[in-house]
């Protein structure tokens, strides 16, 4: 019988993360809902309308908070693509190149997300 030795690469901290960033999301969700449909400020709350929500991410705080939903979101969700690949994908090159994909479309949708929510300025009401 032969003792399993071990691995730098045993997947307990990707895993770890994605334990992490899921309750992470949940109090993201959680907080984006309240705020934004019950706790607003607004004569007409929890209607979302483009002017509306161009007055809440004029704020930094929630440009913030939001570019961190966006980015545990991907991460959450990418990675959960990806572990689920690895049962499947074999070949090392392929591996490599789903890998790639997977990282290079969550860029594109991090830096779409960015160039969404960052040019959103303060606005008299």
């Amino acid at each position: 019988m032969h003792r399993f030795k071990g691995s730098s690469d045993t997947g307990a901290m990707i895993w770890f993360f994605q334990r992490i960033t899921g309750l992470l999301l949940v109090g993201f969700l959680g907080g984006h809902f309240l705020f934004q449909h019950f706790f607003a400020e607004e004569p007409n709350a929890g209607q979302l309308t483009y002017e509306s929500v161009g007055r809440t991410l004029a704020n930094p705080m929630w440009k913030t908070l939001e570019l961190g939903f966006l980015a545990f979101a991907l991460f959450h969700g990418i990675n959960g693509i990806w572990m689920i690949l690895g049962d499947y994908v074999h070949w090392k090159w392929l591996r490599v190149t789903v890998f790639s994909v997977l990282c290079m479309g969550a860029l594109s949708l991090f830096i779409l997300g960015t160039v969404t929510i960052v040019p959103f300025t303060m606005t008299a009401r």
